[in-house]
């Protein structure tokens, strides 16, 4: 069994109050911010929304300009193409969205309007027809 000295302990010390040695490389990799700012990433999230955005705002718009848009927005979300760095599959890859189910949450969105505009538009026809045959 050995006994600690003075020095020891000083110098045991000292080594824990010694600068640690670093690269500048290994200084900022510790202050950089953990998200760091990606554009193309930014932009991507863009155009997801945007389509999204469109998709069932233009749905039953019979303005030509904006059934366009709803038009394209449908195309690119059902589009299976991956092999552009903005389509679909690729933009909800890089931002971890599940794209299958917002393509179906969407497609089911869209067919419970059709629906539901087909009823009320048949009860619409009823009612003016029923009112017609009155006067």
């Amino acid at each position: 069994m050995g006994y600690r000295t003075d020095a020891d302990t000083k110098k045991e010390v000292t080594i824990l109050f010694e600068p640690d040695v670093l690269l500048p490389a290994q200084y900022f990799e510790t202050t950089k911010k953990k998200f760091q700012a990606m554009p193309e990433k930014d932009l991507a999230l863009a155009v997801l929304e945007d389509a999204v955005y469109s998709f069932p705002k233009y749905l039953l718009v019979p303005d030509k300009k904006r059934t366009l848009l709803f038009k394209e927005a449908e195309r690119w979300i059902f589009d299976d193409d991956d092999s552009g760095i903005f389509s679909y599959r690729n933009v909800c890859d890089v931002w971890d969205i599940d794209g299958d189910y917002l393509r179906s949450g969407l497609l089911r969105w869209k067919e419970k309007q059709l629906s539901s505009r087909i009823k009320g538009g048949a009860c619409r026809v009823r009612k003016q027809q029923g009112h017609v045959r009155r006067g």
